[in-house]
């Protein structure tokens, strides 16, 4: 697997790598035991409000979201299915 930081992302890890002793990748295995923080409500809402129906002001889209969805990331909706059961 391969992500990638923004450079104030990258800065800190290793700030605080030097800072602990703690490799970057031990720094980030830790983070992700921990959680993702869950947005509020509120937090939903607002990207929910955000994004809706931008794909359809989209002139150039020959496929729905869905679609673009299944093209680029083949497979999603199994996965997502199998995690819901």
């Amino acid at each position: 697997m391969q992500i990638t930081l923004t450079d104030e992302q990258y800065d800190q890890l290793r700030r605080t790598s030097e800072s602990t002793g703690v490799s970057i990748a031990e720094l980030i295995r830790r983070r992700l035991d921990t959680g993702p923080a869950r947005p509020t409500l509120e937090e939903r809402l607002a990207a929910v409000r955000a994004t809706a129906g931008l794909w359809a002001n989209e002139p150039d889209a020959h496929e729905s979201g869905a679609e673009f969805v299944d093209r680029v990331r083949p497979g999603v909706e199994t996965r997502l299915r199998r995690k819901r059961a």
